[in-house]
C-alpha cells in the first residue's frame, strides 16, 4: 500500500498506526510526499522530515517536488484546485510504479464534516452531503486509483493525542492559518460562529453524511 504523508498530525498518525500492524495483516507499505513548493523553506523542511522518517521507520519511500504555482497560473486554477490535480496525479503514479493496491489517506472526521459544509455551501445535491467515502475509485490519467480513508471516523484531537503518545512533533503547514482558503475559513471562522448555536456542528453534518449515504444506497 502506498501512504501519504504531509508531516502533519493526522498523516504522521496514520503511517505510525499503519506500520505498527503491517505484520498482522501481511501489507508492505510504500510511503509517498509531495512538496509543492507552495511555502519555500518550509516546503522542503517538511520534505526532509517526512523522508527521515520513513527512513527511521525504515519504509521506502517516493518524495518528489512541483511547482504548483506555474501549473496555477497556466491551467487557470485555484492554489486548492490545482494542488489537488498535482497531488492525485503523483500518488497515481507513485501506486502505478509500485503496483500497490491504493493510497492511504489521513483524512479525519473533521476533514469529513468540513468537505461536507463545503459542498453545501457550493450547492450540492445527495452526493456531494454524503461526504468522502472510505473507500472509493477515481480515474486520474486514464487509469483507476483506488483511494482509502480510514480515519473518517477519528477527530484531529485523537490524532494529535496518538502522536503525543508516541512522541512524535508532526510539522505545523502555516497555510492552514490562511483564512482566503475556503476549508480554512469553515473550520477557523464559520464553525466558530455556528458552535455558538449548535455546539455539536461537526456531529450534525457527520449524521447528514449518514442519512444522504443510505438514501443513495436505496
Amino acid at each position: 500500500i502506498v501512504v501519504a504523508v504531509s508531516g502533519g498530525q493526522d498523516s504522521l498518525a496514520l503511517l505510525y498506526a499503519l506500520v505498527r500492524l503491517k505484520g498482522k495483516f501481511c501489507i508492505r507499505i510504500h510511503g509517498a510526499h509531495l512538496d509543492h513548493g507552495l511555502r519555500g523553506r518550509e516546503s522542503s523542511l517538511d520534505a526532509k522530515f517526512v523522508e527521515k522518517t520513513f527512513k527511521s521507520l525504515d519504509v521506502e519511500f517516493t518524495s518528489e517536488k512541483f511547482d504548483v504555482n506555474t501549473f496555477r497560473y497556466q491551467q487557470g486554477m485555484s492554489v486548492e484546485e490545482a494542488a489537488r490535480n498535482v497531488r492525485y496525479t503523483f500518488l497515481s503514479r507513485v501506486v502505478s510504479r509500485n503496483k500497490a493496491v491504493g493510497v492511504f489517506l489521513g483524512h479525519t472526521l473533521d476533514d469529513q464534516a468540513e468537505t461536507i459544509m463545503m459542498n453545501i455551501i457550493r450547492g450540492a445535491g445527495i452526493q456531494g452531503l454524503k461526504g468522502m467515502d472510505e473507500n472509493s475509485c477515481r480515474t486520474i490519467g486514464g487509469r483507476p486509483l483506488q483511494v482509502i480513508r480510514p480515519l473518517l471516523s477519528v477527530t484531529r484531537e485523537e490524532t494529535l493525542k496518538y502522536c503525543g503518545i508516541l512522541g512524535l512533533q508532526p510539522r505545523d503547514d502555516e497555510t492552514n492559518k490562511a483564512t482566503e482558503f475556503t476549508r480554512n475559513w469553515i473550520r477557523l471562522k464559520l464553525f466558530p460562529e455556528i458552535r455558538q448555536r449548535n455546539p455539536a456542528i461537526k456531529e450534525a453534518l457527520i449524521r447528514l453524511s449518514e442519512v444522504a449515504r443510505e438514501n443513495l444506497f436505496h
